[in-house]
Order: C-alpha cells, then sequence, then structure tokens
C-alpha cells in the first residue's frame, strides 16, 4: 500500500514539472537572426524586400533590375551619313539597341537615317537643335528654347522623347532645371566615356583601353548601371576647325571599336537597354 502510495507521488511530481516546463517555453520568446548574404546584391535585395509583405512584386522586380548589371550605348551629335550607317550595321549584326543624342540640323540634312534608327528598334535623345555654344548657352531660355525646336521636330517625325543631353554635358541652371521638371524631362548624362572626342584618339585601341579602364573603375565601386558615350556625328564643329579633322578620325576609330566594345560588356555579363 505504501508503495503504491509512494509511486503516485511521484508520478504526480513528475507531471507538474513537465507543466512548468511547458509553460516557460511557450512563455519565452524566440531570437530571430536574419542574415542576408553580402557577396551577392540580387540576393541582398531579394531579402530586404521579401521583409516587406507591401510591396508588390512588380517593385521587387525593379529593384532587382537597378541591381543587374546593364549597359546604355548612346551616341551623340547625328544622324550622320557618314558613320551613323556603320554603327547601325554593327548593332544591328550585335543585336544591340542603343539611345541616339539627336541633333536638329544633322536631322534635317539626313532625315532616312533617323527614320531608319526608329525603324531598328532604337531610342532617341534631344540634343539641342543645332548644337553651337555661343548660341544656345548665351541664356538658359536660349538652351530651353534650342530644345522646344527639336523636340518639335522630332514629333514632327512621329518621335516623342522625354530624355535630353545638354552638349559638351554642360551644367544646368535652376531655370533650366526646372523647365525639364514642369515637362516632365530628364537630362542624362554619362557615367562612362570613350574617348572618342579626344584629338589623341587616332586609333580604336585608344578608345578600347579607354572603355576598359572606365568599367573596371566602375566595377571596383560597384556600380552596375553604366552610361556610355560615344559619338556619331559631328554637329556644331566648323568643317575648316582643327578639331573636325581631328575627330573625323576619331569616328573612323568609333566604328573599329564599337564591336570590340559591345563584346566586352557582353562577356562581363552586361544587358543592353535603351533610356527613356
Amino acid at each position: 500500500m505504501k508503495k503504491s502510495i509512494l509511486a503516485a507521488i511521484t508520478v504526480i511530481i513528475c507531471l507538474l514539472a513537465l507543466n512548468i516546463a511547458v509553460i516557460n517555453i511557450v512563455a519565452k520568446k524566440p531570437t530571430v537572426t536574419s542574415t542576408i548574404a553580402s557577396t551577392s546584391q540580387i540576393t541582398d535585395t531579394q531579402h530586404q524586400l521579401g521583409q516587406n509583405q507591401n510591396v508588390s512584386n512588380a517593385n521587387i522586380q525593379n529593384e532587382l533590375k537597378l541591381k543587374r548589371k546593364t549597359v546604355y550605348l548612346t551616341f551623340d551629335d547625328g544622324p550622320n551619313k557618314k558613320w551613323t550607317p556603320t554603327i547601325l550595321s554593327i548593332l544591328a549584326a550585335n543585336h544591340v539597341k542603343a539611345t541616339f543624342f539627336v541633333v536638329g540640323t544633322a536631322i534635317e540634312k539626313n532625315p532616312e537615317l533617323l527614320e531608319r534608327e526608329k525603324r531598328e528598334g532604337h531610342a532617341f535623345g534631344n540634343h539641342s537643335y543645332d548644337h553651337i555654344y555661343r548660341e544656345i548657352y548665351a541664356s538658359p531660355q536660349a538652351y530651353i528654347d534650342s530644345l522646344k525646336k527639336n523636340d518639335a521636330l522630332l514629333k514632327s517625325k512621329n518621335i516623342t522623347t522625354f530624355v535630353t543631353r545638354p552638349p559638351g554635358g554642360h551644367r544646368l541652371d535652376p531655370e533650366t532645371k526646372k523647365w525639364l521638371r514642369e515637362n516632365h524631362m530628364k537630362s542624362i548624362l554619362w557615367n562612362l566615356w570613350t574617348g572618342d572626342g579626344d584629338k589623341i584618339a587616332h586609333d580604336s585601341q585608344f578608345l578600347v583601353d579607354t572603355t576598359q579602364s572606365g568599367l573596371s573603375n566602375l566595377e571596383d565601386r560597384d556600380m552596375n548601371q553604366v552610361v556610355v558615350l560615344m559619338h556619331d556625328g559631328l554637329a556644331g564643329v566648323p568643317r575648316n576647325s582643327k578639331i573636325y579633322k581631328d575627330m573625323s578620325i576619331t569616328r573612323e576609330a568609333d566604328l573599329e571599336a564599337l564591336p570590340i566594345i559591345i563584346r566586352m560588356f557582353k562577356q562581363n555579363g552586361y544587358t543592353f537597354e535603351v533610356l527613356k
């Protein structure tokens, strides 16, 4: 009898101890450790956005797109009948689209090339009407008027663009910035220049080496969005000037360097896109 009572007491004690343990486990708040893989920017973005249930799938894709290695080939100062056709053929052969920052006076001289650029799926930017510095930069309104005139010309060709680029990468004044904002336009420069406007750029290897050096510098700073500046015209440059003669050589170098530059970006995992 005594043994039965002792066994019953032992069971009761064990059950009480178990209940106390369960209560403690339930009451204790769990500690969550969040780990983000620092070796991959895309993984970082997926993890960070995944914590916010209010972020839509579309927004996640947009964020990932910004992390993807993307290159935008841009060509200023055309169209030009001497170089633009070959550039377009090279782009087509490599299945690459580019953005052409066109000049009004060049469009008027070569309307068929503008049509070809549009037909082959390239994008456009407004690079002023005549590219003549002393005129377009005489005042803020002068540059705005030049953009307006070129915009009207483009629209007459059924082309609408909200992207602009000031000739020479000129620094914009507050009045011009305000006008651009009010008209939903953007001014986009570049972060990698091939050096094709430099008077010593007499051969394609110079352009290739300059591009490779610039790309390495951007990647060292983890910059995956690359806007490349090249030229397919000589708008606004007097034909009798020394720089015109130098740059005419430079444009030939562009034609030779372009396929190599395209291959360089493809081998480094870049996707080609256009500015809009």
